[in-house]
């Protein structure tokens, strides 16, 4: 269910949000989760029902006592949310180049019959970073599942992020559960709904367009090569500055501030300035739980490039 389809803006959005905004405030979260779920899995069951897994598992580790050697903890953390995240959206890539037979694809057809799930990779990274802080003792654990499932299905960023904390957001989600009346910013909501979808149906796909027809092939000339180069980065740029727009003001509905992921990095003056402009959410994400945990600047190529490989990968493998 794409945020642009009639099905979205016409009957799943108006029943969510009235559902939402009628019910008491006890029930909020319920409702909010379920219509995540449904929103999920209307593209298919099977990886509605990981995603839940994945959040009962993370649930379940961040409850161990915390006797247990935290590297433990940490590595049962990830290994579950990795490999519903290996198995759905690189099992098939893995496979082919390892020549694998066709009775060992069989084997794992339950996952390859499946395409790659919607937003697996942001709500991987988010049930991640959320175990490893608790583990950590950055905030207390979240002992109400409601409120940790809502905000991992949370629709509005599953298909394309921002990339949240759980403590960023956290007093938010126990709020509306808690409280009647609050200042719900419908305004400013539906404003950054509709420029997200001008800017995905008048920018994004526009220069899909003009990138599709110069696309450079034996016979383009130079010119069509540039058109087609600076379209198809137009293309990309409008594509996920649209949905994280639309993500931030349908989160508005809700009663939940997400935060802005793209700070103009066609802008930026150099490459760093522009990794740090461009999906702000993920730069973060890599920063503090992969490039620091390694040791940062004290081996900065190596992390580096370590970091540089886990976001290739986590973009997707072909």
């Amino acid at each position: 269910m794409l945020f642009n389809s009639h099905l979205f803006l016409l009957i799943f959005l108006p029943i969510a949000v009235a559902a939402f905004h009628l019910s008491p405030s006890r029930f909020r979260l319920f409702i909010l989760f379920s219509a995540s779920m449904i929103f999920y899995a209307w593209a298919g069951i099977k990886p509605a029902v990981f995603m839940v897994l994945s959040i009962l598992w993370v649930h379940g580790v961040t409850a161990m006592p915390a006797t247990i050697d935290k590297r433990w903890r940490y590595g049962l953390i990830a290994a579950f949310p990795a490999l519903v995240l290996f198995l759905f959206r690189f099992l098939d890539f893995t496979l082919d180049n390892f020549g694998a037979a066709d009775s060992t694809r069989q084997t794992f057809s339950f996952f390859l019959d499946v395409l790659i799930p919607a937003g697996i990779s942001f709500y991987t990274l988010q049930i991640i970073a959320y175990g490893i802080d608790v583990v950590a003792g950055r905030f207390e654990r979240e002992k109400r599942l409601i409120n940790l499932a809502a905000f991992v299905t949370f629709f509005p960023q599953l298909i394309a992020g921002p990339i949240v904390r759980y403590h960023a957001v956290a007093a938010q989600f126990r709020s509306i559960a808690r409280t009647r009346d609050i200042n719900f910013d419908f305004e400013g909501g539906f404003r950054l709904l509709a420029i997200g979808l001008l800017m995905k149906v008048f920018g994004a796909d526009i220069m899909g367009i003009l990138a599709d027809r110069f696309e450079p092939n034996a016979e383009a000339s130079g010119t069509d090569a540039w058109i087609s180069t600076i379209a198809y980065s137009l293309r990309i740029y409008f594509d996920f500055f649209a949905y994280s727009t639309i993500a931030i003001g349908l989160g508005r509905l809700f009663g939940i501030e997400l935060p802005v992921n793209f700070l103009t990095p066609y802008q930026a003056p150099n490459p760093r300035t522009f990794w740090r402009r461009w999906h702000v959410t993920l730069s973060l994400w890599l920063r503090d739980y992969i490039y620091i945990p390694l040791g940062g600047n004290a081996s900065y190529v190596r992390n580096i490039m370590i970091v540089f490989a886990v976001c290739g990968l986590w973009h997707g493998a072909q």
